[in-house]
């Protein structure tokens, strides 16, 4: 099925939601020292409810050894395995758009995601499509790259609807802003 349900890289979807309150509760749970990690992730789902919030950052198949190689991780867990929104952040705005959504799409990792300022990733392909709900960020300076076009999120409280199954990368170049953007899979469509 792999973005089988798309038909473009990059399309704003008729969910909108509030800006400030998403802000809000990223702050906080971002300026939290128990959720600091070497990621820059915090995912808010989980295999079970009681997960801690790195149990799904970063990649689920590869790791880096202290040279900064890829290393293959051994028994993975599997993105269709996260569907457990955590306990921890329940009380949050977050868990309303996890429910608003899920009305309409199977949902996968729902993790904050920052981009540091004067970086980018690596070109990839995802598993399944995602959504973007960008938080903090500057169109810019920030945006995605497939097929040699720049695509942006703009941060205006919509959910982007993002075909990640295709090769792309994202960037900052900014000097000095984190780019932060919910980022949530799309196991499938409810219809």
């Amino acid at each position: 099925m792999r973005g089988s349900f798309f038909t473009t890289f990059l399309k704003k979807t008729t969910y909108q939601f509030d800006l400030i309150l998403i802000q809000k509760d990223v702050r906080r749970i971002l300026e939290n020292p128990e959720y600091k990690h070497i990621d820059n992730q915090v995912c808010l789902t989980g295999t079970s409810p009681h997960d801690t919030p790195f149990v799904g950052t970063g990649s689920l198949l590869v790791d880096f050894d202290r040279d900064n190689q890829p290393v293959k991780i051994e028994n993975p867990l599997e993105e269709e395995q996260f569907i457990y929104f955590l306990n921890i952040f329940k009380d949050t705005y977050l868990f309303k758009i996890y429910q608003e959504l899920s009305k309409k799409y199977l949902l996968g990792r729902f993790r904050i995601m920052n981009l540091a300022p004067k970086s980018c990733y690596s070109f990839h392909y995802d598993k399944y499509p995602r959504i973007h709900i960008a938080v903090f960020s500057d169109p810019d300076f920030c945006g995605l790259i497939y097929n040699n076009r720049v695509f942006q999120v703009q941060c205006d409280g919509f959910a982007y609807r993002v075909d990640t199954t295709k090769r792309h990368t994202a960037f900052n170049t900014s000097f000095n802003l984190m780019r932060t953007h919910l980022v949530i899979d799309i196991l499938d469509s409810k219809g």
